[in-house]
């Protein structure tokens, strides 16, 4: 495996109106206190903490998110606090910084 795939639960996992509530309040707080580093690592453990990762060894992981771009950023954070829409068996990719 050379590649970070992270699988968002489904809208038929359990814990879906937890999972939307807490992405509400992260939301809701970077629209009324502004961006900042401590809430970007609580928006990252989120994902991390709800989605399935799986990652080469020695990657890591929060810093390959850190190289999502806003487009992708957006479509993680929405299947994780919405349920990930389309076929199970397509999960998300990310090229790990400097990997090959």
């Amino acid at each position: 495996m050379n590649e970070i795939t992270i699988k968002a639960p489904g809208r038929d996992a359990p814990g879906y109106l937890r999972r939307m509530r807490r992405a509400m309040e992260l939301q809701e707080r970077q629209r009324t206190e502004g961006p900042s580093a401590g809430l970007l690592d609580e928006l990252i453990d989120f994902v991390l903490a709800e989605a399935t990762v799986a990652a080469p060894a020695g990657v890591d992981v929060r810093e390959a998110l850190l190289d999502l771009s806003q487009v992708e950023w957006n479509a993680l954070m929405s299947a994780t606090a919405n349920g990930a829409a389309g076929d199970a068996g397509s999960a998300p990719v990310v090229d790990p910084p400097n990997g090959a």
